[in-house]
């Protein structure tokens, strides 16, 4: 339990008779692992760079490259310059959930946030036909202020799960200092994940 490999699967492999019985689930869910959940995983992340990326075209933004097509290392999945010049590094994170929004930030995806004042996050809603159906930013200072903590030099923390509330959301996508990068208007909004009660929504 809670023991995983270095992609991050756990190392139970859970068979199908322990995932039906209720008393082992409630035990086992978290460490729960198949090769199609994967693929379905992969699948919707790559759904929702492509459509950010869409997205950020037909707002007018200029230059924008799938940089997750071509490398995992740059701690962001594309970037684009805004109409009026600005650089925006966009890291993605896609989902099929309305109901929440939970997202995982691995540790180079974390240190180039605190490094990069171009960095921004963005959680996309994908739709049955891998469409946008809405999209938000996360604050970066929230993130920061929630991020993990090494206190020991000889280990280091690798990936980081959180679980977004609404006032830590605004519609769209939205540099750290306050410029969109694309109009609003541009961007899908649903009230969900909490926004319409946030302040953000106002904003």
């Amino acid at each position: 339990m809670h023991l995983l490999d270095r992609a991050d699967r756990p190392v139970l492999r859970v068979s199908e008779h322990e995932a039906a019985d209720e008393r082992a689930a409630s035990r086992i869910a978290h460490t729960q692992w198949s090769e199609e959940a994967e693929a379905a995983r992969r699948a919707t992340g790559t759904a929702g760079e492509a459509a950010v990326a869409e997205l950020l075209t037909h707002g007018g933004a200029r230059e924008v490259v799938h940089v997750a097509l071509l490398t995992d290392v740059c701690g962001y999945d594309v970037e684009a310059v805004s109409p009026a010049g600005v650089p925006a590094h966009v890291e993605v994170k896609a989902t099929t959930n309305p109901t929440r929004l939970v997202i995982h930030l691995s540790r180079n995806e974390y240190d180039v946030m605190r490094r990069d004042p171009d960095w921004l996050l963005v959680a996309v809603l994908i739709g049955k036909r891998d469409e946008a159906l809405n999209v938000v930013t996360v604050d970066t200072e929230w993130l920061c202020q929630r991020g993990p903590v090494d206190r020991d030099r000889r280990v280091s923390w690798e990936s980081a799960r959180y679980r977004v509330p609404g006032d830590a959301l605004t519609p769209g996508l939205r540099r750290r200092d306050g410029m969109h990068v694309i109009p609003k208007r541009v961007s899908p909004v649903l009230p969900i994940w909490g926004v319409s009660s946030s302040p953000a929504w106002s904003a």
